[in-house]
């Protein structure tokens, strides 16, 4: 459900790191491939927020997904 800031609704919803690690459908590479996606689409919703361009701050998920990156590199 979209949720409701100073500056309007947004979807809070984000993609959970952890489905891709479990998917058994993917290949090791298929996974890095798209938590790679993930990691640089967050990083672009960080700047943006440090840069105040959306208005409101947009939730991010650059940590957890930067965690599995590690995990799926160990």
């Amino acid at each position: 459900m979209p949720r409701e800031t100073p500056s309007g609704p947004f979807d809070a919803r984000l993609p959970d790191p952890r489905d891709v690690l479990q998917d058994r459908a993917l290949s090791r590479a298929e996974k890095l491939a798209r938590l790679q996606h993930w990691r640089h689409d967050a990083q672009e919703i960080e700047v943006a927020n440090e840069e105040g361009m959306r208005g409101h701050v947009a939730p991010s998920n650059l940590d957890a997904i930067q965690r599995a990156l590690r995990e799926l590199s160990a």
